[in-house]
Parts: structure tokens; C-alpha cells; sequence
């Protein structure tokens, strides 16, 4: 037999793990292409879906925005919606959580794909501030409406001696400064009163003014008063220090020697009114942006007596005794030109008190029925309900849904109504007070009334 050598024979495998090596190769290949396939897919999607996303929030961001702007120029513009926007739907949903705040919801919504759909939501809360701090001139308000208004009970009360009786009233912080007519011209007309207490109101200080004082109406740092005289109708007084209050200005009204009836201040003006005078204006605009110095901007002759005022916004709203215009409005971006733009007509009664909460909705009481009105229309501005309140209704503040009312019923000189329905006032409480409820004003879920009598405060809350 041949025996094979093999010292000198190598098997030759190079050939087929070449092969092989080439197929691993192209194996690995293949796969890291598919990845990166399916990597640049997903990358992209993602890149896709954030770009969306990123889209939406400016959507729903600018949507927020636009609201703010909307409630800057009237709160009521603040309203539910839907709309489109592109590729996006958008809702806004509105919830209100009193008379000066609301709570806003912008959802925007969109399709991903066929099969996906993504939302993407920012919620805020929208607080009508400027229009608050505006109420009566005196503040803005404090919190909302809370516990039980059918049973409210008398907190404190404020007795100013023998022959003062209480013509108006205003807050500003935990300081309510009373207005006051006297027996004797000697006692003092103007009283602040620390009321961190409601259940005992301390008397801080008192000044005489003069011969007792109608009306009153805070701004800034100053209370302005409408003085009981047929001179020197306006006063300013300085009230910084409500323990050193003092007369900083007072001012005789143009040709026109009748007494004042009602003031309010806005926005460094003021706004008098009087009763009919034969001779001069019975609205007259005083600028006070140095309230030191105040001066005479515009008459408007009215031709009946100014009963209320009530500024809100660039509009001034007046409560008359004129046959044809129980409530007249006036556009009064500049003060100085005052231009009536809308007026109502009720037959036979007198406008005697306004309180406004927004350009579609005001509340004025005409002899003895309250009404909630419609003022969004002006060129048919109308009641929408009334309520007869049997006393003249003397004066008006709305806080979220109640209307608390000054009246000169005998039996029941406090009411408070429910607007929370305007088609529908429903009568919610009342209160009998020793004389005529003269003037109203609120803050914190407290009501402070004035009355024509030396018990001259009352402080009411509700029942908790």
C-alpha cells in the first residue's frame, strides 16, 4: 500500500470561509440597514409628533392670551367656543366662579394619524380686576359671596350719636368711612371706622366738614364728598391717615347752586350730580389727578335731577329723574367730552339708583321695582325682569349672584335679591332696620349699610 504523505498537503478552506465571511458580511449589513430604516422611520414620527405638539401649546398659549385682551376690554367676552384652527380643533370652555372671575379651559385636539388622536389642554383663572377695584369707587370688593344669604344676621352696628343720621358709606381696606347729616351743623359729617371686627366697629376719628354731606366716593388715597351746600358742593379730603383725616380742596359747582345728590369717582375724574337746576349743569367732571387742585373739565345739562352715577369703563351711567331717560349713558373715553350714546325710557318712574357689572348688564332700582336690564344692545337697551321692592330703592351693589338693596320700605329697609337667573329675581332675604337704608356697599362676604338714623351703620353677613 502507498502511503500518502501529507507532510506536504494542506486542505485548501480559505475558498469557503471566504464565502462564508461574505454572506456574514452582507447578513450584518442588511440588518444595520433595516435598523437605520427603522430608526430614521421612528425618529422622524417623533420629530413629526413633537413638531405637532409643539404647535398645539402655541395654539392653546395664544388662544389664553387672546382671552386676557378680550377681558381688558369687557369681561363678558370671556365665553365658551369651538373653532378650527388648521388641522386643530379648538374648545374653550368657560366656568364662572363669581361676579369678577372665571375659570378657562383651552383644549386643542388633532389627528396624529388615522388611528391616533392627541390632545393637549391649559387651564388658567381670568379675574376681571380693573372692573372690581372700580366698584363704588371704594375697592375691589375683597372675596366672593359664601355661606348661608337666606338667614343673614346683623355682625355689628355703628351708633353716631343723637341727631347724626347716615347718608352714604364706602370701604377701603378694614376702614369704612361713614357719611353723616347733623341736627347741628357743629357735629362732624365724615366718620372712618375700624371694622377688622365686624361684631365691634371702633371709631377711629371724625371730621366736621360743614353742613353734613350727601354722598361719598373713595380713590386712591382721597374720599370725595358731596357736600350738603349750595357753595363749596365738592370736598376732597385727605384720608392716607384715617385717624387725621382733613379738607384738602373744595370746589363750588358752575352756575349752579343746588344741592349735590350723588359722586363717584374713576380713573383721577370725578362725576357730581345735583338736582334740576334752572341755571347751570347737573353733571359736572372735575379732573383730580392732583387732588389738591381739582378742576373743572365738562357741564352736561341734564334737565332733571342726577339721582345716581355709576362709571364703568369709558361708559357712565346716570339714573334720572327725566321722564324720557330714567337711565342715560355717556361714552367717556375723555371725560373732558362726554357723548350721550344710549338712553332708557321707563313711563312714569324715576330712575333712583345704577350698579353696572359689564356692558351687557346693569341693575337699576326706578322708584320702588328693582330691575336687572340688558344694556349689551344700546340702541334697545330694556328690562329684562323686575321685582317690587315697596320702598323706593335707594341704593344697589351686586356681588356674584345676589343684589343687595337700600330701600325705604318701613318694614324692610335691607333685601337681598337672587339675580343668578336676570329673567327671574326671587326675593332671598330681608331685614327691618329703625329708619331708611340710605346707601350700600360690600366687602369680604360682608354687606355695610348706612341708615338715616343715629344707628347709623349695620353690618351684615351671612349665616356660616
Amino acid at each position: 500500500m502507498k502511503i500518502l504523505d501529507t507532510r506536504y498537503y494542506v486542505l485548501n478552506t480559505s475558498r469557503g470561509q471566504s464565502s462564508l465571511e461574505v454572506l456574514i458580511a452582507l447578513t450584518i449589513i442588511v440588518l444595520a440597514i433595516s435598523a437605520a430604516i427603522i430608526v430614521g422611520f421612528g425618529n422622524q414620527s417623533a420629530v413629526v409628533d413633537t413638531e405637532l405638539n409643539n404647535r398645539a401649546l402655541y395654539i392653546a398659549k395664544e388662544e389664553l392670551e387672546t382671552l386676557r385682551a378680550n377681558a381688558r376690554l369687557d369681561f363678558g367676552l370671556v365665553a365658551s367656543s369651538t373653532s378650527q384652527e388648521g388641522a386643530y380643533t379648538k374648545e374653550v370652555s368657560v366656568t364662572e366662579l363669581g361676579t369678577y372671575s372665571k375659570e378657562v379651559a383651552v383644549k386643542i385636539t388633532w389627528e396624529l394619524s388615522p388611528t391616533q388622536l392627541r390632545e393637549l389642554s391649559l387651564e388658567t383663572i381670568i379675574t376681571d380686576w380693573r372692573t372690581a377695584w372700580e366698584q363704588s369707587g371704594t375697592g375691589d370688593g375683597g372675596g366672593g359671596l359664601e355661606g348661608d344669604w337666606l338667614n343673614p344676621q346683623t355682625a355689628g352696628t355703628f351708633d353716631l350719636g343723637p341727631g347724626n343720621a347716615g347718608t352714604d358709606v364706602a370701604i377701603m381696606g378694614q376702614v369704612v368711612f361713614l357719611t353723616g347729616e347733623a341736627s347741628d351743623p357743629k357735629k362732624p359729617d365724615i366718620f372712618s371706622i375700624d371694622v377688622s371686627n365686624i361684631a365691634s366697629p371702633q371709631l377711629i376719628s371724625s371730621l366736621d366738614t360743614g353742613g353734613g354731606l350727601q354722598s361719598i366716593a373713595l380713590w386712591n388715597e382721597y374720599a370725595y364728598v358731596a357736600n350738603l351746600s349750595g357753595t363749596e358742593q365738592f370736598q376732597v379730603i385727605d384720608i392716607s391717615d384715617p385717624s387725621v383725616m382733613n379738607v384738602v380742596a373744595t370746589s363750588t359747582l358752575s352756575n349752579n347752586a343746588e344741592l349735590p345728590n350723588t359722586i363717584f369717582a374713576k380713573d383721577d375724574y370725578v362725576y357730581i350730580g345735583t338736582r334740576v337746576s334752572s341755571t347751570g349743569a347737573e353733571l359736572q367732571i372735575f379732573d383730580v389727578s392732583n387732588p389738591s387742585i381739582p378742576s373743572l373739565e365738562a357741564e352736561v345739562e341734564i334737565g332733571a335731577n342726577v339721582n345716581d352715577i355709576y362709571a364703568f369703563k369709558d361708559r357712565l351711567y346716570l339714573a334720572t329723574s327725566k321722564s324720557d331717560g330714567e337711565l342715560i349713558i355717556y361714552f367717556v373715553l375723555d371725560p373732558e367730552n362726554p357723548a350721550q350714546i344710549a338712553t332708557l325710557d321707563q313711563a312714569s318712574t324715576e330712575g333712583d339708583s345704577v350698579f353696572v357689572t359689564s356692558y351687557s348688564d346693569a341693575y337699576m332700582g326706578m322708584n320702588t321695582i328693582f330691575h336687572t336690564l340688558d344694556t349689551g344692545t344700546l340702541s334697545g337697551i330694556s328690562s329684562i325682569d323686575s321685582i317690587n321692592a315697596v320702598g323706593d330703592v335707594k341704593d344697589t351693589y351686586v356681588r356674584d349672584y345676589l343684589a343687595f338693596v337700600a330701600t325705604d320700605h318701613n318694614n324692610a329697609e335691607f333685601k337681598v335679591y337672587n339675580i343668578d337667573d336676570s329673567s327671574n329675581i326671587t326675593l332671598q332675604s330681608q331685614f327691618n332696620f329703625p329708619q331708611v337704608a340710605t346707601g350700600i356697599t360690600y366687602r369680604d362676604n360682608v354687606v355695610y349699610v348706612s341708615v338715616r338714623s343715629n344707628d347709623a351703620l349695620r353690618i351684615i353677613t351671612s349665616t356660616q
